[in-house]
């Protein structure tokens, strides 16, 4: 599968000087927190809580149309 990301340069140069922290490339480093990072019911539920912080003010959102059944699974 692949996953693309939306990052900043700055977030990517924080990713990179972690993953060399580690020993790793980027995309190793993304691979080994997908798969072995660990938290707290407390921490994922204080991630969820901020993650609006996170989005744009701008953000468009989505029509009616396109969160029914009929939109999403066409026959």
């Amino acid at each position: 599968m692949t996953i693309t990301l939306d990052l900043s340069d700055q977030q990517v140069r924080r990713l990179k000087a972690r993953a060399a922290q580690h020993g790793q490339q980027l995309e190793e480093y993304l691979v080994h927190l997908a798969v072995h990072e660990e938290i707290s019911y407390e921490e994922w539920n204080a991630r969820l809580k901020a993650l609006p912080e996170l989005l744009p003010r701008d953000l468009p959102s989505l029509p009616d149309e396109a969160l029914r059944r009929e939109t999403m699974y066409r026959e």
